[in-house]
């Protein structure tokens, strides 16, 4: 907590004049500085309580943030308190079908997002940098900028989960200095919402910075660490993964075991 943060602001006031920069802060200096911004906006946004998708700030999104940096923060507490707060509702319900994976991760329809940010064809880029798949329809042939490690591609998700169908493309035919390989797994995770641009093959897709699949992965975490609470640990990991994998196990891990899941 003693370590260097980052330069703490409250008016914004550009000034080319380095004599005014304040000193750099610690990391408890900075953490509690955002806090602080966090808890006004909470009070400020009393009167705007989330929606599923939001565009704009309200309360739910505050609270996620909030989530997120108590686990940052080791208070693990305020972390279950936060994140269970907006995952026990059923405000946010997760997807549960490969049309509603689809319907988000591909059409942005804003399911599961806290917050899914506004963007239509006249305000983003023409292309979101496709080159790191570089498909070429010519010959229907790959070129990536990298490939996921087979423990990301084959060993983190089982075929029937939703997110592996989603999130990757298989049996791809792949080029690269050392030759053709045929049967490749890329990751596609956001292939492109054609409402956004012409191509679909451009992959832009809406800004998803809060989504409730995190505030589970959040709570789950949070019980885990604080000791003693493997169960609810547990509870919050099945109730994610029930509705990801058809094929999913319930978690019996334990203790350091758990942590690693």
């Amino acid at each position: 907590k003693d370590k260097y943060g980052i330069m703490l602001v409250d008016e914004f006031n550009p000034t080319g004049d380095i004599t005014t920069y304040p000193g750099r802060s610690s990391v408890e200096e900075s953490y509690n500085w955002v806090l602080n911004e966090a808890n006004q906006a909470l009070s400020l946004l009393g009167s705007y309580p989330g929606v599923v998708g939001s565009e704009e700030l309200t309360v739910d999104v505050v609270k996620a943030f909030k989530a997120r940096l108590a686990l940052y923060m080791g208070k693990y507490d305020e972390a279950i308190t936060l994140s269970t707060s907006l995952v026990d509702g059923g405000k946010y319900p997760l997807c549960a079908s490969q049309a509603e994976m689809t319907a988000l991760w591909t059409n942005d329809s804003g399911q599961e997002c806290i917050m899914q940010l506004f963007s239509d064809n006249n305000s983003t880029p023409s292309t979101n940098d496709p080159s790191y798949l570089g498909y070429n329809p010519s010959n229907g042939q790959y070129r990536p900028d990298w490939i996921p490690n087979v423990w990301v591609a084959k060993n983190l998700y089982s075929t029937s989960d939703l997110r592996f169908k989603t999130w990757f493309k298989t049996g791809l035919k792949v080029t690269c200095s050392l030759g053709t390989a045929s049967g490749m797994t890329l990751m596609d995770k956001f292939p492109g919402n054609t409402t956004l641009a012409t191509s679909a093959t451009a992959h832009l897709n809406k800004i998803k910075p809060f989504r409730i699949a995190e505030q589970y992965l959040i709570a789950a975490y949070a019980f885990a660490r604080k000791g003693g609470a493997d169960a609810a640990a547990q509870l919050y990991l099945d109730k994610l993964g029930e509705k990801r994998d058809p094929s999913y196990h319930a978690v019996t891990a334990t203790g350091d075991a758990l942590l690693e899941i």
